[in-house]
């Protein structure tokens, strides 16, 4: 007769006069590469969202939270799983962000982030400030580019901004 189990190793008792024939599948598994944890993405920007997975799944659903795992809202349902997906990121502010990623025809298996990742708000506005006092800084939002030990200060240097943020 058939013998079916979920465990490893599956026991079969036989005599010497049987023969067995068997056949493993493996259970299928979907695992999320990005984002995975630790990522800081930009509201309104995409991002290339990835897994890997084996066995047969056709078309997986996607969806984030952004209260650790709390609720989860859609990114797309159905797609199919070729491993990767352009995602536009909404401009929800939080730092305890997660993507799940399951097999659409009954959610099983499924796979989540192994940490937090960050979403930061795109406000639309960016500001420079050049201190030109002893010493020549550069800031963009916050955030310090460089001083005069890093660069010329007679020469014009372009910032590239992407959404909000110096590239």
């Amino acid at each position: 007769g058939d013998i079916i189990g979920e465990t490893n190793p599956i026991n079969v008792a036989m005599d010497s006069a049987t023969n067995v024939v068997a056949n493993f599948e493996r259970f299928p598994e979907i695992t999320v590469i990005s984002p995975n944890g630790g990522e800081n993405l930009s509201g309104e920007t995409n991002h290339l969202i990835q897994w890997n997975w084996e066995g047969n799944i056709e078309f997986v659903d996607i969806e984030f939270s952004t209260n650790n795992g709390t609720s989860w809202e859609p990114v797309v349902s159905a797609t199919a799983n070729d491993g990767s997906y352009s995602w536009l990121v909404p401009n929800q502010a939080s730092n305890n962000c997660l993507i799940r990623i399951s097999d659409y025809s009954d959610n099983d298996p499924f796979d989540v982030s192994d940490g937090l990742f960050s979403i930061v708000e795109y406000t639309g506005t960016m500001e420079v400030v050049i201190n030109c006092d002893d010493e020549y800084e550069l800031w963009v939002n916050g955030n310090f580019v460089g001083n005069n030990d890093q660069w010329d200060v007679a020469q014009t240097y372009e910032v590239a901004v992407r959404n909000g943020q110096n590239a």
